[in-house]
């Protein structure tokens, strides 16, 4: 009932956009959010976000995109800049903490609370997935952080098994029933992303590391203008 509800919740917020209020966040950086990442986009190192709970959904958005506009009026520039979520914060539904940074350039301020627009977007990722193993791991016991993915992982299943989102807020992983006559190094993950497009891949993990995988979600095709001609 749980993932029932999470899935349900995202489903429909995918294509929504949101509005709220942003504050700068106290995070330090990317890393120490309460999704764990362990594994970031180089170019979000210092762009990052953390989601208000309702939208944090115990972590399945971790590692998203979002792209963010401030729509209050005292923000002379409005540029739209994508960020990474990376972690959690109280607040209403649509209200986000940036980090500091990102607060910022968006809102051309250090402090105070700014009324932002935004919404989930593809994430400009390079190469393939990447499947970090937490520390512990083994065919036991199996806990897996997908990274690098263009639009996030709704589902997942590991060796054929459903693999269900690690309880509570901290941390962001998937868990799998024990599966003792497969070796990490043969790990089968099966990976669905929020627009239904599903990948799988046999993955050769190690507790404690990120692998980069030869499987991405695609990628949307870059909007050709249409050529016209002059009456």
């Amino acid at each position: 009932m749980r993932a029932l509800l999470i899935t349900t919740l995202m489903s429909l917020a995918t294509a929504e956009t949101f509005s709220g209020l942003a504050s700068p966040s106290d995070s330090s950086d990317a890393f120490n959010g309460n999704c764990g990442l362990m594994d970031v986009i180089p170019a979000f190192k210092s762009l990052y976000v953390s989601l208000n709970l309702e939208l944090y959904a115990q972590g399945i958005n971790c590692g998203r995109c979002i792209e963010v506009q401030c729509t209050d009026e005292r923000c002379q520039k409005q540029p739209k800049l994508v960020a990474q979520v990376a972690n959690s914060t109280p607040g209403a539904r649509g209200d986000v903490s940036l980090s500091n940074s990102l607060f910022n350039a968006v809102t051309g301020s250090t402090n105070g609370k700014y009324s932002v627009s935004w919404q989930f977007v593809d994430c400009p990722v390079a190469g393939g997935v990447k499947v970090c193993t937490k520390t512990g791991s083994n065919q036991w016991w199996l806990a897996v952080q997908p990274t690098n993915t263009v639009d996030g992982v709704e589902s997942m299943t590991i060796n054929g098994k459903v693999a269900s989102l690690g309880n509570g807020v901290n941390n962001y992983y998937f868990r799998a029933d024990p599966t003792p006559d497969t070796p990490l190094e043969r790990t089968r993950i099966t990976m669905t992303s929020y627009k239904g497009e599903t990948i799988s891949t046999t993955v050769s993990l190690v507790a404690n590391k990120c692998i980069q995988t030869n499987v991405q979600f695609t990628k949307p095709a870059p909007v050709t203008p249409t050529p016209t001609t002059a009456p």
